[in-house]
């Protein structure tokens, strides 16, 4: 009967820890890709009622202030300044940052490989 438990809970284990693993890759594909990201950096900060989480608040052209985390994207929140324009067109996973006379291009890179 022990021995049944051990391996019970080894399955247990095994399923939370899969079901829990996020594959960064195919939420960029499947979920941001065909997202707008338009704004204002008007703000970057550490979430902590989000886990820690990288933040960074931006406001649109019709005012309104969003909070967009960039997940799985090391690198865009530590590239962003505040007042910079941060543009991800519907379609692309290119990610600009306009800083006066500059265009900074950034693509997310998920296990080496750079996303398009």
């Amino acid at each position: 009967m022990r021995s049944n438990n051990k391996i019970l809970f080894i399955i247990v284990i095994f399923i939370i820890n899969y079901s829990c693993n996020i594959n960064c890759k195919s939420y960029y594909e499947d979920e941001i890709k065909d997202v707008l990201i338009r704004g204002i950096v008007i703000n970057k900060y550490i979430n902590y009622n989000n886990h820690g989480n990288a933040a960074i608040k931006l406001k649109d052209s019709t005012g309104n202030i969003k909070d967009y985390s960039p997940f799985c994207f090391y690198g865009l929140y530590e590239a962003v300044q505040k007042n910079d324009s941060l543009c991800k067109p519907s379609g692309s996973l290119e990610y600009r940052i306009y800083r006066k006379d500059t265009v900074i291009k950034l693509y997310p890179v998920i296990d080496g490989d750079t996303l398009r």
